[in-house]
């Protein structure tokens, strides 16, 4: 808490100045600085000594518990004025490192004995948590000539979820059974899953390995087995926190990007009755335990909310190796990474431990500035140079997804945007074919 002159008493003191330099000039003019360097003085200090404009305003802010990554939301400083004063003040928000605002300070009038309410929008730029601090309070005198100081404590601490807006959007899309316009595609299966549901009249299109053939006969008509897709299978996703997931593209972590994807596959298979768990690996082992049904999502998007990329390497042996102490059951395990061609030896064995008891899908993730690198013609020798690097990396790369599709592994490699709807589209086919 402090005091200090405002620009208008600097100015006023700067002129008394000028004045006591031109008595110095011209004699015959002292007579007036006196009455005028008196006067001033006196106006500062009964300004100052006004009672009512330095006093305590009460001050509330208003932020919501949960955002989003990336999405603008909105909070608000809302402030008392108990004094029987007209209050005048600058008010300095506390801005949190990893968050963007609108411009502050913002100039205040609150009326005697009423409120004001000043509004923001706020954009997170990184998960995890978002603390809020002191904000600070700059009154200003009746009169301007004085500036009072006020840091206010009010500690919040915001929780910065993923961005989920692809999983609203499959949502929405879903509701109104427009599953394609999602990116989602759904394979025909003309009746066939891999549960029996019940019996029916037979239909056009039925296939013969349908047909009960007891039933046609006890009924005289030929009847159906009508089969849907088991529910209650296991979802296990295995998420790369290692330091190579840390590259960004326009802002976004390839962490980021996978975190999304694995938040639409985890809608889709909740929808479908299946249990969602994830393990996060490489550095400290993360685990977030299998949830099932409509108030899965939440715990899982609350689960992942601060994970973030470490130091380590990644390590796809540990992973594989605390995935088949933690999940007994057999289950679709997904490995959310992005592939290097250093890694064909280790991640081959851990696949092949892995496949011991569950259904493996690589889903790697490109890295499109060194895809964009590949594709672009090079003008220059460095130009030349750099391509050819690009184009190693991305051959590398290639020959690994290769390798594991020859041993029977589902591998996707996409770019980031590309990986949610493509993530999604392996779950359903795997499911509707019976593998999982």
């Amino acid at each position: 808490m402090s005091f200090w002159p405002s620009d208008r008493l600097v100015h006023g003191a700067a002129g008394l100045l000028a004045l006591g330099v031109f008595v110095a000039v011209v004699p015959p003019a002292s007579g007036v600085f006196v009455p005028v360097a008196a006067g001033l003085a006196l106006l500062a200090l009964v300004d100052l000594l006004t009672p009512g404009w330095r006093g305590a305003l009460r001050v509330t802010r208003k932020v919501p518990e949960n955002v989003a990554v990336g999405v603008p939301f909105e909070g608000a400083l809302e402030f008392e004025n108990d004094g029987s004063r007209k209050r005048r003040f600058d008010v300095f928000e506390g801005v949190p490192q990893k968050a963007e605002a609108e411009a502050f300070p913002r100039s205040v009038t609150a009326e005697a004995g009423a409120g004001v309410r000043v509004a923001y929008t706020m954009t997170a730029k990184a998960r995890g948590g978002l603390p809020f601090r002191r904000l600070e309070v700059l009154s200003h005198s009746p009169l301007g000539l004085w500036r009072h100081r006020r840091r206010v404590e009010l500690d919040h601490t915001l929780r910065v979820l993923p961005n989920h807006r692809p999983v609203v959007r499959y949502h929405l899309l879903a509701i109104a059974h427009r599953l394609e316009q999602s990116g989602v595609r759904r394979k025909a299966k003309r009746g066939m899953g891999t549960s029996f549901h019940q019996l029916r009249e037979y239909r056009d299109g039925d296939l013969p390995q349908q047909i009960d053939w007891k039933a046609t006969a006890r009924r005289r008509e030929v009847i159906s087995r009508e089969y849907e897709e088991e529910r209650d299978q296991r979802v296990v996703l295995l998420v790369d926190r290692g330091r190579r997931m840390s590259v960004t593209d326009d802002g976004v972590s390839l962490l980021d990007h996978g975190l999304n994807a694995a938040l639409l596959l985890s809608f889709v298979a909740l929808k479908q009755g299946d249990r969602v768990g994830m393990v996060g690996f490489s550095g400290e082992l993360s685990w977030i335990p299998a949830v099932k049904g409509p108030g899965g999502m939440p715990k899982i998007l609350f689960g992942v909310h601060d994970w973030q990329t470490t130091d380590a390497p990644s390590d796809y042996f540990e992973a594989a190796r605390r995935t088949m102490i933690l999940e007994r059951r057999r289950a679709l395990v997904v490995i959310l990474t992005t592939l290097r061609g250093e890694d064909s030896k280790e991640l081959v064995r851990s696949i092949e431990a892995l496949r011991k008891r569950h259904l493996v899908v690589v889903a790697s993730l490109r890295e499109p500035a060194i895809a964009r690198l590949a594709e672009e013609p090079a003008t220059d020798f460095n130009g030349a140079v750099a391509a050819a690097g690009a184009l190693h990396y991305e051959a590398s790369r290639a020959a690994l997804a290769a390798e594991l599709k020859q041993r029977g592994v589902r591998v996707i490699d996409v770019l980031p945007d590309e990986l949610p709807t493509e993530l999604a589209t392996a779950y359903l086919d795997e499911k509707a074919a019976g593998r999982l």
